[in-house]
């Protein structure tokens, strides 16, 4: 014998597992969360009603397919492709940045329009390399340029700035 007693308590003072356990039957049910469903913003354009509506509303238009393939892409020409287009973009986009008003949504939707047209333009030429619709689709100039890099302004280049000049370098 090992000397062990294997009836419980081991020690005197500690008790031993407990016989009604109250746990959950396995699988632990959840109750169902359901996500609200996701608003984009139709923009004005002929043929559609602008303003905010649900994905679901639009379900046709619920495939970054419509935007994210060269085929798909090159036969993108009437308005309504458009639309369906710009509505898979706000929803499946890298980057999401929500629209503010109808008229940002509609300055968006015109800047995707142009953009689609580019690509479509670059893509039609079959040149060696492809254009695509990224996330800058939707940017502004100005909301690209804060993206290239830093340039500084010409005048904190002169050479008695204290950070491009002497001072900072030690000369």
């Amino acid at each position: 014998s090992s000397g062990i007693n294997a009836e419980w308590p081991l020690r005197p003072g500690i008790p031993g597992p407990p016989t009604d356990l109250d746990v959950p039957p396995f699988p632990i049910e959840v109750e169902e969360i359901v996500a609200p469903p996701m608003l984009v913003w139709i923009p004005e354009a002929e043929g559609t009603v602008q303003g905010l509506a649900t994905i679901d509303e639009y379900s046709q238009c619920d495939d970054p397919w419509l935007y994210d393939s060269i085929d798909a892409l090159l036969e993108v020409d009437m308005e309504d492709e458009y639309v369906c287009a710009f509505i898979a973009f706000q929803v499946h986009a890298s980057i999401q940045v929500p629209y503010e008003s109808q008229t940002d949504a509609n300055e968006r939707y015109a800047l995707f329009k142009s953009c689609v047209d580019l690509v479509n333009e670059i893509n039609g030429a079959q040149r060696s390399w492809t254009a695509e619709v990224n996330y800058f689709c939707d940017y502004t100039e100005a909301e690209k340029a804060m993206s290239r890099g830093f340039i500084m302004p010409e005048d904190e280049m002169k050479p008695d700035n204290d950070v491009l000049g002497g001072n900072f370098l030690g000369k």
